[in-house]
C-alpha cells in the first residue's frame, strides 16, 4: 500500500511540476525529499511495535501528537495566529516528526525480544 501511495504522489507531483516555475518545483521537491523519511520513521517505528504486540504505545503517542499538535496547533495557527495554509501543513508534519521521535526513543529504550515473549505469556494469549 505505500508503494502504491508514493507512486500516486510522484505521479501527481510530476504532473504538478509540469504547470509552475522552477523555483516553486525546486521547493515542491526539496519539501518532498525531506518528508519522506520523516513519515516513514514514524510509520516503521509504529509497525515494530504493533508487531511485536506493543499496541498501546503507538496508540497513546498517535492520539497525543494527533491531537496536541495537529488539531489543536491547526486551530491556534488559523484561528489565533491568523497563518495560512503552509503552517496548517507545519502542524502536520509536527505531527509526524514528534510521533516518530517518541517512537524511536521508546525503541532505542525496549527490549523487543523480551517484550514479545513476556506479551505471548499472559492469560489472554494462551487463551487463543
Amino acid at each position: 500500500a505505500c508503494g502504491v501511495i508514493l507512486t500516486v504522489s510522484t505521479l501527481f507531483q510530476q504532473i504538478g511540476l509540469k504547470y509552475t516555475t522552477a523555483g516553486k518545483a525546486g521547493f515542491i521537491t526539496a519539501q518532498y525529499i525531506l518528508l519522506v523519511p520523516i513519515f516513514g520513521l514514524a510509520i516503521i517505528r509504529e509497525g515494530i511495535f504493533n508487531g511485536a504486540v506493543d499496541t498501546r504505545h503507538p496508540l497513546i503517542f498517535s492520539t497525543l501528537t494527533m491531537w496536541l499538535v495537529r488539531i489543536l496547533g491547526t486551530w491556534l495557527c488559523i484561528n489565533v495566529f491568523s497563518l495560512g495554509l503552509n503552517a496548517v501543513w507545519l502542524c502536520m508534519v509536527g505531527d509526524n516528526s514528534i510521533r516518530g521521535l517518541l517512537l524511536f526513543i521508546l525503541f532505542a529504550r525496549t527490549d523487543l525480544l523480551e517484550l514479545s515473549e513476556k506479551k505471548k505469556k499472559t492469560p489472554l494469549a494462551e487463551a487463543s
